[in-house]
């Protein structure tokens, strides 16, 4: 199966993100989202900070550097130990 490569991935995980906020979100992405200056990255926070504090249930958090990867591995390898 080949890549899928979406020019509008970014307004389906906002609607997304908006339409069912009961749940923890990880969105994993690569460093060309902040490398370029998108300003799509900037929104996504924003947007988990405020359902966060509406939503008790709700957690947000986005991956897109190495070090934040390497900081989730971490994460996850220390849960899984």
């Amino acid at each position: 199966m080949e890549p899928i490569l979406d020019g509008h991935a970014h307004e389906r995980l906002s609607y997304q993100n908006l339409r069912e906020p009961k749940t923890d979100l990880l969105v994993l992405a690569n460093s060309a989202f902040v490398k370029y200056k998108n300003k799509y990255h900037a929104g996504f926070g924003v947007h988990g900070v405020l359902l966060e504090a509406a939503f008790p249930s709700y957690a947000f958090k986005m991956v897109c550097s190495r070090d934040q990867y390497v900081a989730l591995f971490k994460d996850w390898a220390n849960w899984l130990l």
